[in-house]
């Protein structure tokens, strides 16, 4: 299951430009390898990333094949004030999981 690490300023005033850096920890499986007992291992890919701040999309990117594993991902957002940002990734397995951060 997808684990980012959220990084963020500890303080930004209203309006604020801020840097948001996230690194998704995921067990990558391309489909090619085999297991001990020779079974394929199942394709498992991120395919979407996506971080929320109190429920409203701020940034968002879909991924494909060729996207390394734990990939780092940095972007800049302007601070609304203080509240709740999630952010999480989505592997091809449809499980899904999130790290919440307060907002300056």
């Amino acid at each position: 299951m997808p684990n980012p690490g959220i990084r963020m300023p500890d303080t930004a005033g209203e309006g604020a430009e801020i840097g948001i850096r996230a690194r998704i920890m995921h067990p990558m499986e391309s489909g090619r390898r085999t297991d001990s007992s020779g079974a394929r291992v199942p394709r498992d890919m991120l395919r979407r990333f996506v971080c929320r701040f109190e429920g409203e999309t701020v940034a968002g990117m879909e991924l494909h094949e060729s996207v390394s594993a734990d990939p780092f991902v940095q972007f800049s957002a302007s601070c609304r004030g203080r509240g709740d940002s999630a952010c999480c990734g989505s592997p091809m397995t449809g499980a899904s999981s999130s790290r919440r951060a307060i907002s300056p």
